[in-house]
């Protein structure tokens, strides 16, 4: 073989070398820092599954993430930390793997990718409870997997998979976790919780429905005192005529009689003289009707206006539209222009959003003007909610 040919032939096999080293290294599945797993025990059970990248990765990347065969995919993207409606989605490539499907996809932002999907049957109600089981399986290696359940605030734990715990959540929920570490590709993680969730409220109590205006306070709490005040004169008026005028007689002076005389001439009483007598001696139903109706109304406006004050505390102005159970939440950047305060913008997006349907607890960051708001998916959308804070001029864009 000649020297020519020779050196041809050995830069060939460098460049298939290198060719097929660049394909393996590209085919590589991203290496994840962590992947989270949490059941949302919602009136469809919703699953996440997001992973992160080590700090330092070179972006674009590839990356892959499973779940259970048979799920349906609602939504798939970057999570990056801020607003939610700035999380830029993507559509990933799916492939099925037996039990579970593996969804490909590329990564240019970061940190995060998270898939959000349907999985039937995964939160059953039983006699004992209702019981919310994740079942999944690792299509690659991954150093650390944190498994959760969401369920209401303050819900009695019957049964759990050993090595579980109870720990904090969001606003109205509580997790059942439980961390595995050094997972295989291959490995099975499971956990299973069987709890009793709290009474919900009563159904058609009436709903905390939120703020006043601060603009309404200095006309709303007068016209209620009032009210109160007219109630209380109606009664008290009606209480001294009943001490000031004599039943039963015309004079300006009645007669004394002594007390064994009254039994004696006491003339008697017919049944209906009887009934009259008491009527009158009795305060005016009229007015007892009218002062206490008055009473009632004056006490119900006033818890309302008193129990529908935002609470401002650390920095959090938050309220109470309606008494939903919140399926999911979304926070939006506000911004406030110069010459309004915080408070006021507040107020005016709590407004707003009670024009919404199914949204509950409502927080305003002040430290980083932001809005966090928790609805029921089922009856609301995020771009709905985008668009009646779009109306007030607050939302940033």
């Amino acid at each position: 073989m000649s020297r020519t040919i020779r050196a041809t032939f050995s830069c060939a096999v460098l460049v298939a070398v290198i060719l097929i080293s660049a394909a393996s290294a590209y085919a590589a599945p991203l290496a994840w820092q962590s992947i989270d797993l949490v059941l949302h025990d919602d009136q469809s059970p919703l699953m996440i599954v997001a992973g992160t990248i080590p700090p330092g990765t070179t972006l674009p990347v590839e990356g892959s993430l499973s779940a259970p065969a048979g799920a349906t995919l609602e939504w798939s993207g970057e999570v990056l930390g801020g607003a939610l409606d700035q999380d830029p989605a993507f559509t990933p490539s799916v492939e099925n793997s037996g039990a579970f499907d593996v969804y490909t996809f590329t990564m240019t932002q970061g940190p995060s990718a998270q898939l959000e999907l349907l999985v039937p049957n995964a939160v059953v109600a039983t006699a004992e409870g209702r019981v919310a089981t994740i079942n999944w399986i690792a299509n690659q290696d991954a150093p650390l997997v944190t498994a959760m359940i969401r369920m209401p605030q303050g819900a009695t734990l019957s049964t759990g998979t050993p090595g579980g715990a109870i720990a904090p959540g969001p606003t109205g929920f509580q997790f059942y976790e439980l961390v595995f570490n050094d997972v295989k590709a291959g490995d099975s993680i499971a956990l299973s919780a069987t709890y009793v969730a709290p009474a919900a409220a009563a159904p058609g109590a009436p709903a905390n429905t939120g703020a006043t205006t601060s603009g309404s306070d200095g006309v709303i709490v007068p016209v209620l005192f009032g009210l109160v005040f007219v109630g209380l004169a109606v009664l008290l008026i009606s209480s001294v005529r009943r001490k000031m005028t004599p039943v039963g007689s015309e004079v300006d002076e009645p007669a004394v009689v002594a007390e064994s005389d009254k039994a004696q001439s006491a003339p008697a009483v017919s049944d209906d003289e009887s009934s009259i007598e008491l009527t009158r001696r009795s305060v005016p139903k009229g007015a007892i009707t009218v002062g206490v109706g008055v009473l009632f109304v004056a006490v119900v406006l006033l818890g309302i206006e008193v129990g529908t004050k935002p609470d401002v505390a650390d920095g959090v102005i938050s309220t109470q539209i309606a008494q939903v159970d919140p399926c999911t939440s979304s926070t939006f950047a506000v911004t406030v222009p110069e010459g309004t305060s915080i408070e006021d913008a507040a107020e005016e997006m709590f407004d707003a959003l009670r024009s919404g349907d199914a949204v509950g607890l409502v927080q305003v960051f002040t430290d980083d003007p932001r809005i966090e708001i928790g609805y029921c998916d089922s009856s609301n959308t995020e771009a709905a909610i985008a668009e009646t804070l779009r109306a007030t001029g607050y939302l940033a864009e």
